[in-house]
């Protein structure tokens, strides 16, 4: 099983700039309003999130306002997928 960083790394070799894009996109934080405001703490809300960029669902959690881990990336193209 890939780990998400060989995923990223696999990713990279068709679209290079694709970890900036993830780390700009997710300091933009991209979670509804809603899920916003419970970092580190008990929420009523779901908080692991997903985004999808160009061919990949990229699966994310903040656990600060600013301490961002991005868990698993899912691709929905084959030429991405393990073998």
């Amino acid at each position: 099983i890939l780990r998400c960083r060989e995923k990223l790394e696999i990713w990279k070799t068709k679209r290079p700039d694709i970890e900036s894009l993830i780390i700009k996109t997710l300091q933009l934080d991209p979670r509804p309003q809603v899920y916003k405001g419970y970092e580190g703490q008990e929420s009523p809300y779901r908080s692991d999130h997903a985004m999808r960029l160009y061919e990949g669902d990229v699966h994310f959690r903040y656990f600060e306002n600013q301490i961002i881990e991005v868990f698993d990336i899912l691709f929905m193209n084959d030429e991405f997928q393990e073998s």
